[in-house]
């Protein structure tokens, strides 16, 4: 019976951290929800492109670094617009827009074009992984 449970114990440990590893790229302690806009998504031969709501818990901020004088913004929800090389399984920050509310109803407070570096995807084969949805679906 103590063998059985140890091994539950493992199985359910493994199970949690695979989860965990899932967005690993994108986590944020303070996440909420991430949601993928499966109708922004824009596939040109193996890149791809798609837009993902990300929902805070509490109120962030962000420093913009003027010459003179520096801008502090607070947002509670960001619009990221991920670019996936579906061959090599990895993606990119493209550009990420800045929301007050966590609905993104109103305008973006700032907005950050930048080319970021290229993270690995660890798990294509998770259908509800962002690189799967943007590159395996139709």
């Amino acid at each position: 019976m103590t063998t059985t449970r140890c091994l539950m114990l493992v199985a359910g440990i493994l199970v949690t951290a695979s989860i965990r590893a899932e967005n690993t790229v994108y986590a944020d302690p303070d996440l909420l929800a991430a949601f993928p806009y499966k109708s922004s998504i824009q596939k040109q031969n193996t890149v791809s492109q798609m837009l993902v709501l990300f929902s805070y818990k509490h109120m962030k901020s962000v420093t913009v670094y003027h010459i003179g004088k520096n801008d502090i913004f607070y947002y509670s929800a960001t619009k990221v617009l991920l670019e996936f090389d579906c061959e090599k399984n990895r993606s990119k920050i493209i550009k990420t827009f800045f929301f007050s509310d966590n609905e993104t109803k109103k305008n973006p407070i700032y907005t950050q074009s930048s080319r970021g570096e290229w993270k690995q995807e660890t798990d294509r084969s998770n259908p509800k992984s962002f690189i799967s949805q943007a590159c395996d679906t139709e």
